[in-house]
Order: structure tokens, then C-alpha cells, then sequence
């Protein structure tokens, strides 16, 4: 080694004295990323926080920070917001720190400086999706359908929905009947569903209504005004908001279901919803079909409903992004991993309706599940659906490969 390089080494290494080994020992942690895309317990959340931070204590920079504050949110902790006003100040202009600031409140609409900083965090990176979930909602809540269309269409064109997800939807709505309403839980089944109906015209008659949303007064007054029958009264929404402790969904869509009812509306709930005493009661009361429960009474023959769905589910159906690598072969904790054994249960519902009437049916719907579910699904997962197979359908096709796969003995 010539002499200026070895002084430069000498020099480096009593600069470093013992931070040489720490920056050695530190390993970059995992990106964290919005729930939409991956969901982690708490405890791995905390996890995650606490090995960003110690990141950042020794490679300090804006995409540790960022990330720091990321699962510091995620996992709950105390002083996040403290943390996060930190943040701001050392990086003014990060895309994400600003975003994640525009969310402190939680509240629908957010003051102006709190949309401020999310149409800062878009301007900054238009490549970044996640400020332009927030102002897809914060334009409908404002009544700026024009700049919400907009804020869809960026999330289209940038990928902020992944293709399996958005597939997913598109057979959901594709699922129900003309004119229905549709009762969705969260981001992976009402954002795609936006887009479906706003940007690419995919069942515009559907009238979606998100059950999160429901607890604000704007919301609930906006899909009257988009076409589902009036269900309540300013005065009547008053009253409960005083008489009721929230969250008022359930209330809320046990109206929605009534006024449906009366007006012989079709209001479906999607699987995708979380469960709740309401909620299960009004599924165990409905019809399962396919990918939602119709809550309302019909003068159609449940087997006619059940046979019309499966012809859609064969011949209709988008699949490419059940076939992709990144979801095949991806990370385990895929958000629309998570929606892709709502397929396979809603196969075995249709199965076991349709196995001594429509044999066919059910062969091509065992196909379908071997094509595209069986190796997206969990190992236990995969085994209760297989036993489940084997008490359920008399087809030899089917019993075959049940006894191959040893759900079956002979």
C-alpha cells in the first residue's frame, strides 16, 4: 500500500475508535411499508421500531427516520407524535415524515394545514401512493370529485394497488346483482372499487358504501345524495350520536339493510368485513354468494343465485394477479395474500349447493381452486379446506384427490 492511501486508513480508523465495530454489528432492518401492502402483529411492529431506531442512532438519515416513525405508528407507541414533530424539523422535506404528519388527527375532513402537508408529501414524490389514498378521501369528503378522481387515477397509473387486489374487486362487483349496495370494510376493498367505478366505468350502478366512513355525519348524508335510500334523518343521526356510544356502523348499516328491504334494493356485505355481533348476525340471517352475503329478502331461488355466481366465478373472473410472482412467491404478510382464501371459501359454499344438482359446477370450481388458490394458501389453511373438500363433494374427480392428498381414506 503507497503511503497516502495507508495514512488514509490510519487516519479513518482513529476517527471511527470503537464505532467501528457498532457500524459493523448494525444491519439495515426491513423497510416498513403501509398496511395496505404488508400487516405485521404489534409485537413485530415494536420490533421493527426499535431496530430502525438503533439504525438511525448510528446511519442517521431521512429513510431511517422515516421508516423509524413508520413502525413507531404502527406499534402504538406513546411518544410517536413527539417523535414525528422531531422529525419534521431535522427533515423538512421528506415525503413521508409529512404525510405521516398530515394524519395526526384522524379526522375526516382534516383541517387545511394537515391537507397541506399530504398535498406536500404528493408534490414532493408523485411516486409515493400513500398521500394519495388520504386525499382520495379528503376530496370526497370536501365534495371535490374532480380532484378525488384525479388522486384515483394517480393511484392506478403509479401501481398503488397491486394487480391481485384490484382483481379481486373487480370480481366482487362483478359478483352482484344490478343496482346493488355493497358494504365494504376498509382500504383493499373500497379504494380498488373507486377506481373500478370511477376511472375505468367497471358496475357504476353499485352503490358502494365503506363502513369505516359511516361514522362520520359527511359520509353517511354523501351516499344518500349517490343514490342509497335514505336511512336516516339529521335529526335521527343527531339523536343517536347522543344516545348511543360510538363507533355507530352497525347501527348504521342495520338501517341501510331496512330502507334496502323496503325499497327492494339488494345490499350485499363483503367478506372482507371485520366481525361483529351485528354484522355476524345479519350473515347468519343472509345468503352466502361467492365473495359476499346478500342481507336482504329475495323471491330468487337460492340455488338459482348460487348457479348464476358460479357461471360468472368460471367464465368471468380476472385472475392475472392470483398468477403473479410477487404474489406467489413473495413476502407472507401480503395484504392481498390475506384476501385470497375468501375465493376458496367462497368456492366450498357454492360446492356444497351445487354438487348433487350440477356436478359440472363443482368439478370446474375444484379446478379453479387447484389453479389458482391451492398454492396461495396457508398450510393450515390448506388442510381445513382440503378436509372440507372431502366431507362435502361426492365427485370421484374431487374424492381422488382427496384420497391423494389423505383428506380421504378409503
Amino acid at each position: 500500500m503507497n503511503k497516502p492511501l495507508l495514512l488514509m486508513s490510519l487516519i479513518l480508523l482513529i476517527a471511527c475508535g470503537d464505532s467501528g465495530s457498532n457500524l459493523r454489528e448494525v444491519e439495515r432492518p426491513q423497510d416498513v411499508v403501509s398496511k395496505r401492502i404488508q400487516v405485521y402483529s404489534d409485537s413485530i411492529y415494536n420490533r421493527m421500531a426499535g431496530e430502525w431506531k438503533a439504525y438511525y442512532e448510528v446511519f442517521p438519515s431521512e429513510a431511517a427516520y422515516a421508516n423509524w416513525m413508520y413502525a413507531t405508528r404502527y406499534a402504538g407507541q406513546e411518544d410517536y407524535k413527539k417523535l414525528l414533530m422531531e422529525g419534521i424539523k431535522t427533515y423538512p422535506a421528506n415525503p413521508t415524515l409529512l404525510y405521516l404528519a398530515g394524519m395526526r388527527a384522524h379526522k375526516m375532513p382534516s383541517s387545511d394545514s394537515d391537507l397541506a402537508l399530504t398535498i406536500r408529501a404528493a408534490e414532493l414524490d408523485p411516486s409515493y401512493m400513500d398521500p394519495w389514498f388520504n386525499l382520495v378521501t379528503e376530496f370526497l369528503s370536501r365534495g371535490e370529485m374532480e380532484k378525488m378522481d384525479n388522486a384515483l387515477q394517480r393511484l392506478l397509473q403509479g401501481g398503488g394497488i397491486s394487480e391481485e387486489v384490484m382483481d379481486y374487486n373487480y370480481n366482487l362487483l362483478a359478483n352482484l346483482e344490478k343496482n346493488a349496495i355493497l358494504i365494504t370494510n376498509g382500504d383493499n376493498d373500497t379504494y380498488p372499487g373507486w377506481i373500478l367505478q370511477r376511472i375505468l366505468n367497471h358496475r357504476p350502478d353499485v352503490k358502494i358504501v365503506n363502513r369505516s366512513l359511516l361514522n362520520t355525519n359527511w359520509y353517511v348524508f354523501h351516499v344518500i345524495r349517490q343514490g342509497v335510500p335514505r336511512f336516516i334523518t339529521n335529526t335521527e343521526l343527531e339523536e343517536l350520536k347522543k344516545s348511543t356510544r360510538g363507533p355507530w356502523d352497525d347501527v348504521l348499516i342495520n338501517r341501510i339493510i331496512e330502507a334496502g328491504s323496503d325499497e327492494h334494493i339488494p345490499v350485499y356485505f363483503s367478506h372482507t368485513l371485520y366481525l361483529t355481533k351485528g354484522i355476524s348476525e345479519s350473515m347468519k340471517n343472509g345468503r352466502n354468494l361467492g365473495l359476499a352475503t346478500l342481507v336482504t329478502p329475495t323471491d330468487e331461488l337460492y340455488s338459482d343465485q348460487i348457479l348464476r355466481v358460479a357461471d360468472l366465478w368460471i367464465n368471468d373472473f380476472r385472475t392475472s394477479g392470483m398468477e403473479s410472482w410477487q404474489l406467489r412467491y413473495g413476502t407472507k404478510a401480503s395484504a392481498g395474500l390475506r384476501l385470497m382464501g375468501n375465493y376458496a371459501e367462497g368456492i366450498l359454499t357454492m360446492v356444497k349447493e351445487l354438487d348433487s344438482t350440477h356436478p359440472e359446477f363443482s368439478v370446474e370450481l375444484f379446478e379453479w381452486y387447484q389453479d389458482y388458490c391451492l398454492e396461495l394458501l396457508s398450510d393450515g389453511s390448506r388442510d381445513a379446506i382440503g378436509s372440507t373438500w372431502a366431507e362435502i363433494s361426492t365427485h370421484k374427480t374431487i374424492q381422488a384427490w382427496c384420497r391423494q392428498e389423505r383428506y380421504l381414506q378409503d
